[in-house]
C-alpha cells in the first residue's frame, strides 16, 4: 500500500535536478517505505509546496541520535513545481480546512497525508501547473 507524507523543509537543501538520484531526508515516518510519495513544503521565507518525491529507499533508524528516535529515507524528485502551492492558497481552500498539518502551521518536520487530501492537494497542483507529475 501507498502512503503518502509532507515533509517539512526549514533549509533549501533540495538537490534540484530531476535525474533520478537519491537524497537522504532526515525526519521520515518509521513506516515510510520504498514507493511512498511525498510532497516536500518549504518554511520561510517560502511558505510553499515545491516538489513531490518519491521515496527509494525504506525509512532507518538514525542510531547517532539515539536514545531520541529519527528516521532517514532516501527519495528521488519526480517534479520540481514551476507554480508552487503557495500557503495563502491552500488557507483559502474550504475542503482543507481541518487539514492538521495546516491548522499545526507546518510545525513539525512530516506529516501523514489521507488519500482525501492528497487528491486535494494534487488538484491544486495541476491546476496551478501544465503537467506536473502523477502520482498515483
Amino acid at each position: 500500500m501507498v502512503n503518502y507524507w509532507l515533509w517539512v523543509s526549514k533549509d533549501d537543501s533540495i538537490d534540484e535536478t530531476i535525474d533520478g538520484s537519491s537524497q537522504k531526508w532526515n525526519g521520515c515516518d518509521e513506516d515510510t517505505e520504498v514507493g511512498d510519495y511525498a510532497l516536500i513544503y518549504r518554511v520561510s521565507p517560502y511558505k510553499h509546496i515545491k516538489y513531490l518525491v518519491e521515496v527509494t529507499k525504506n525509512s532507518f533508524l538514525n542510531t547517532s541520535k539515539l536514545p531520541n528516535e529519527e528516521y532517514y529515507c532516501e527519495f528521488k524528485v519526480l517534479s520540481k513545481f514551476e507554480n508552487e502551492l503557495e500557503l495563502k492558497d491552500m488557507k483559502k481552500e474550504e475542503e482543507l480546512s481541518e487539514w492538521y498539518p495546516l491548522k499545526n502551521k507546518f510545525h513539525k518536520k512530516m506529516f501523514p497525508v489521507t488519500e482525501d487530501y492528497w487528491k486535494i492537494l494534487k488538484g491544486m497542483i495541476k491546476s496551478k501547473n501544465h503537467s506536473p507529475e502523477e502520482a498515483t
